[in-house]
């Protein structure tokens, strides 16, 4: 099922986490996330919201608040943001969503939940210490 089709999916009572938005509030940048209102200020000046139909930070926020962590960290437009702050630096009520977006990497990361292309990066770094495979032919260059 496409990220789309899941997204759009009825929800479920037994998706809902009641607890997941106080739990999401305690860690350090985030315990202004109940204070979002959606206004949506912030995501007209997002770089990749620009680019992409798909990237909406304030639908991430959003699925946070409602007790959806399931869904929000099986997200893969989670893996989208840039960090660049822009969303931080615009937003009026002064929440940190970026930092808000990064905790809930860690939360998927902590879980296994990561895209193959940053689990190959991670493996190469660890391997080589460069972030993509360095072709042979390039190696072999002095």
């Amino acid at each position: 099922m496409t990220e789309t089709a899941t997204m759009n999916k009825p929800i479920k009572a037994s998706e809902i986490n009641p607890k997941f938005k106080y739990e999401l509030s305690k860690v350090h940048g985030n315990k202004k996330i109940l204070q979002c209102f959606q206004c949506g200020t912030y995501t007209s000046d997002c770089p990749i919201a620009k680019f992409s139909d798909n990237y909406r930070p304030r639908q991430i926020i959003r699925m946070a608040q409602l007790g959806l962590k399931e869904r929000v960290l099986r997200s893969e437009t989670l893996w989208l943001c840039a960090s660049c702050f822009t969303c931080t630096d615009r937003c009026p009520q002064d929440i940190e969503v970026a930092i808000i977006i990064r905790v809930l990497r860690n939360l998927a990361a902590e879980q296994g939940i990561v895209p193959l292309v940053f689990k190959e990066q991670t493996l190469s770094i660890l391997k080589s210490g460069y972030a993509y495979k360095i072709p042979e032919l390039r190696k072999k260059k002095e």
